[in-house]
């Protein structure tokens, strides 16, 4: 009997989390006139038994979009733990999502981790399938815990929060709130997007600037004028040079050295004179 307790103890804390997420708290605010969305999220965790020391925050491609693009403003701070080199954003082995991946001190005890980022890709029309899937994952190499965002785009003229707490909203932010997250266990807030704040009612390739394309377009013009430039000095420094050419390169050929049967001829195009086979020397 004493042997079965023992088992079943074991067992117990085998499967037993090596973590408690006590809180994630995200913030979306929408920015006016763009298809772009700022984040941030603050995510209170308490390491107990393991001590975890890197983060992957995978935000996942939409099957019918592009791949998700974060700018590079993407930072993570903690006030508990130490942030070890610099965060940056790569992609997962399966090309598939975007990681933002943090690496910190060895952490036991409860931490406070906030992560900054912009979308950049294009926000998704209306409809129920349109989301962006925005998973968490905390991990080291042989544990990990995901707990997912759904965040589908409707057109309901604000945000529209279900499946989780609301802390606060405004006509262009909501920050959603969970607290006492089991752990392994699946966070599902949704929020809608508001599409009167976007350029067309409809985020998708964002166009390039008017700036942009006038000084595009500038930049252009300016060389075409250069090179045109360029080619009148070389014809008038050419004619200088070569008075009998007639304002141009001619090339003069013998009768005698050319048979009538090849060369360039008189009435125009190109004869090779070539006769016979073709081969390739070994």
């Amino acid at each position: 009997m004493k042997l079965l307790l023992l088992v079943v103890a074991m067992l117990v804390a085998c499967t037993t989390a090596d973590y408690v997420i006590e809180e994630i708290s995200t913030t979306i605010t929408q920015q006016a006139s763009t298809c772009k969305v700022n984040v941030e999220e603050k995510i209170v965790m308490t390491f107990t038994q393991k001590a975890y020391t890197e983060f992957y925050r995978p935000i996942e491609d939409h099957t019918n979009y592009q791949k998700a693009s974060i700018d590079s403003s993407f930072t993570v701070s903690s006030p508990t733990v130490t942030i070890l080199g610099s965060s940056h954003t790569q992609r997962n082995q399966q090309n598939d999502a975007t990681l933002l991946y943090v690496r910190f001190s060895p952490a036991i005890g409860t931490h406070t981790f906030i992560f900054r980022y912009i979308i950049l890709s294009p926000l998704l029309t209306s409809g129920d399938e349109d989301r962006i899937r925005w998973p968490y994952q905390f991990g080291t190499v042989t544990k990990s815990v995901i707990t997912t965002f759904n965040f589908p785009f409707s057109n309901p003229g604000t945000f529209n929060v279900g499946g989780g707490g609301l802390s606060t909203q405004t006509p262009t932010s909501v920050t959603v709130t969970q607290t006492n997250i089991s752990p392994n266990n699946k966070y599902l807030p949704v929020v809608s997007y508001n599409h009167a704040l976007s350029p067309s009612g409809d985020c998708k390739q964002e166009k390039p600037s008017t700036i942009l394309v006038i000084i595009l377009c500038s930049v252009f013009g300016g060389l075409c004028v250069c090179l045109t430039i360029v080619g009148c000095i070389c014809g008038i420094i050419r004619r200088s040079l070569f008075p009998w050419g007639g304002g141009g390169y001619h090339t003069i050929y013998h009768t005698s050295s050319y048979p009538s049967s090849g060369g360039y001829q008189s009435g125009g195009g190109f004869n090779s004179g070539f006769s016979g086979t073709s081969g390739v020397a070994n």
